[in-house]
C-alpha cells in the first residue's frame, strides 16, 4: 500500500474570500490605578463581533473573538524592584474543519484525501495566558532611569477542537 499526502501548507490550503459586505462592531471598557505607590493595576474587557457576507451568508471573520479580557497587577516591594502579572483571554477564533480519508486511485494506490468542512464552521479553543515580569530599576538621574526586565510566559495546553 502506498500513501501520498496532500501538502500541509501552500496554495492548496489557502482560499480567497471576497465578501460582499463586512460588519464589525464592538465596545471596550477599561480601568486602571497607579498612584505611584506599591500597587498598580489595570483591566479591560471588549465585546465584539466581526462578520463577512459571502454568497448571501454571514460568516465569522478569521479573527472574530466575541470576548477579550486583560488584567494586570504590579507590586513594587521597593523603589528599585517591581513584580508584575498579566492575564489575557479571548474567546475562540473560527476555524475550518479538515476531514481526512483513504481513497483508491485508478491504478490501485491508496491515497490520503483531504476535504474541508464548512468555512469557519468550527471554533478553536479559547486562548488564555499568564505572564509574569520582574523588573529592576536603575536610577541614573532625576529624569532618567534604566530598567532590566525578565519575562516569563506561562502557557496552557489545549488538545481538542470544539465542534
Amino acid at each position: 500500500m502506498l500513501f501520498r499526502s496532500v501538502p500541509e501548507e501552500g496554495p492548496e490550503d489557502r482560499i480567497r474570500i471576497d465578501p460582499t459586505r463586512v460588519r464589525a462592531r464592538g465596545v471596550e471598557l477599561s480601568a486602571d490605578y497607579d498612584a505611584g505607590g506599591r500597587f498598580a493595576w489595570s483591566g479591560s474587557y471588549a465585546l465584539a463581533t466581526a462578520r463577512d457576507e459571502v454568497d448571501g451568508r454571514w460568516i465569522p471573520r478569521p479573527f472574530d473573538q466575541r470576548h477579550t479580557v486583560h488584567v494586570e497587577f504590579v507590586y513594587r516591594p521597593t523603589r528599585h524592584w517591581s513584580l508584575g502579572w498579566a492575564w489575557q483571554y479571548h474567546s475562540p477564533w473560527p476555524g475550518t474543519p479538515e476531514i481526512y480519508g483513504v481513497v483508491s486511485s485508478a491504478n490501485g494506490d491508496q491515497l490520503i484525501d483531504r476535504q474541508f468542512g464548512a468555512l469557519y464552521g468550527n471554533r478553536m479553543p479559547a486562548y488564555h495566558r499568564l505572564d509574569a515580569r520582574v523588573m529592576r530599576h536603575f536610577p541614573r538621574s532625576e529624569e532618567h532611569t534604566s530598567e532590566l526586565q525578565s519575562h516569563v510566559r506561562i502557557s496552557y495546553a489545549v488538545f481538542c477542537l470544539k465542534k
